[in-house]
């Protein structure tokens, strides 16, 4: 059985690793953290061609986690596709 325990900030596995959940961010706090504008964010959303996020009702939230790996794939060494 797998059990965890939340211990304020942190959470600890059964197996003893602690990690710390990734906070959600809004589209505002998105964008500003991507350098880009919301409408950006907004339209990618639509288009299904920007960083994944959730949707929690109608709220839109993103993980720090979602956008650094956004930001890691999209790394180039050259501007040819």
């Amino acid at each position: 059985m797998d059990f965890s325990f939340d211990l304020g900030n942190e959470e600890v596995a059964a197996d003893g690793t602690a990690f710390v959940p990734s906070p959600l961010w809004t589209t505002k706090q998105a964008a500003v953290y991507l350098g880009l504008s919301m409408s950006t964010l907004n339209k990618w959303r639509c288009y299904g061609s920007g960083p994944a996020f959730l949707k929690l009702g109608r709220a839109v939230r993103y993980r720090k986690a979602q956008l650094d790996n956004f930001l890691s794939e999209r790394t180039a060494s050259n501007t040819i596709y």
